[in-house]
């Protein structure tokens, strides 16, 4: 893989439909940081240099100039060669101007998140009478298609309509608050990134995938060929945790065992997972909760499980993009190689931070499985 030559920083701000940033301010941008992970809103703070537009009691030129005005919208986009990739859609939501001494500069930091801000404005109380939760997220993301907002939601491993002499679902919070919680019992995220064309940006409410494309490995140790800074791997046999009990079915009223034996994420990224079902030291909780049918006793169960081995195994490190060659998506799947067959091996990207100056474009990342041993003999390129 050939190493791309320079990196292309492009800005777009604007109160309705947001349009490439003017050369004055692009002149006085310092660094741009965006924040993206697979269970959380993406965030981006800009810095800039600011100066007075005129006269010693005239405002700063990029606070009157309207363009970084509370609730723009705001695009960043990195390009690499002849590609280019959205960082994030999203709304400016806040401004830190900053004076260092009488001598010193002035500066600026705009910051924001992706624009799964506008669900957290408003918190509503609304009932869903027979609706699964997969249907709820829908029904509730739907009403962000004005702003280009595509729902991409997987159903549950048991997505039962609830009766309504029974249990009738209700809502009493944000939107994106809401969607986190329908979300949890299921071992579920939710999080939105921008969408294949500008202005679009993917909903997604679902589990954590092991599969679909691989960014280009992440090399360690390996002569002329490391594109690696730094990375660190950590390894937590605390974390994952078995649950077992007996659950009274509700139609029979009869009391059924319930165990849970690892993760169900497929596949597995690991050979040998951190959740050993018959050693003598794993953590085992008492699954208790009475108010679910078997069933859902079971989906609940798997998903603590589940969340509780997702990150047993995790990396840590940096890269320096031009040398590495591509930009990391969280979420994402990349390769590790050179780190030894403990720790070689595909991992899900939890999260990265693009830091971004003149010269200088650093990513910063943590990646995540459930277990060491590689489960793949080669990396992608």
């Amino acid at each position: 893989m050939t190493a791309p030559a320079s990196v292309k920083l492009e800005l777009w701000l604007g109160s309705t439909v947001p349009r490439p940033a003017s050369a004055a301010v692009m002149e006085r941008l310092d660094s741009v940081e965006v924040t993206c992970a697979d269970d959380a809103p993406r965030s981006f703070k800009l810095t800039f240099k600011a100066d007075r537009a005129a006269g010693p009691a005239a405002d700063f030129a990029l606070l009157s100039g309207g363009d970084l005005a509370p609730w723009n919208r705001a695009i960043v986009s990195v390009g690499l060669g002849s590609a280019s990739q959205v960082l994030i859609d999203g709304f400016i939501t806040q401004h830190e101007l900053s004076h260092d001494g009488p001598f010193g500069g002035v500066v600026l930091s705009v910051t924001g998140e992706d624009v799964s801000i506008l669900m957290d404005r408003v918190q509503i109380s609304l009932e869903y009478p027979q609706m699964g939760d997969s249907l709820i997220a829908l029904a509730v993301l739907a009403k962000y298609g004005p702003i280009g907002v595509v729902p991409e939601v997987i159903p549950t491993a048991a997505d039962l309509t609830p009766i309504v002499i029974e249990r009738t679902p209700q809502q009493n919070a944000t939107d994106r608050a809401y969607l986190r919680e329908l979300a949890a019992p299921h071992g579920y995220l939710f999080h939105v990134r921008p969408g294949p064309e500008p202005m679009t940006n993917i909903a997604y409410w679902g589990p954590p995938l092991n599969i679909g494309s691989v960014k280009p490995a992440l090399s360690v140790d390996l002569g002329s060929t490391t594109n690696v800074d730094r990375i660190s791997f950590r390894l937590d046999s605390l974390a994952p945790v078995q649950l077992y009990g007996m659950v009274q079915d509700d139609d029979t009223e009869i009391d059924a065992p319930l165990v849970t034996f690892g993760s169900s994420r497929m596949p597995p990224l690991a050979t040998d997972p951190a959740l050993n079902p018959v050693g003598l030291l794993q953590r085992r909780d008492i699954f208790t909760d009475p108010r679910l049918g078997y069933i859902q006793a079971l989906v609940s169960a798997q998903a603590t499980t589940d969340v509780s081995t997702d990150q047993a195994v995790t990396a840590q490190g940096e890269v320096d993009t031009l040398r590495y060659g591509a930009v990391l998506e969280a979420p994402g799947l990349v390769d590790v190689r050179g780190a030894g067959t403990s720790y070689d091996g595909r991992y899900r990207v939890k999260t990265v931070t693009h830091s971004l100056a003149r010269g200088r474009y650093q990513q910063s990342f943590t990646l995540a499985r459930e277990g060491i041993g590689s489960t793949i003999d080669r990396v992608a390129a």
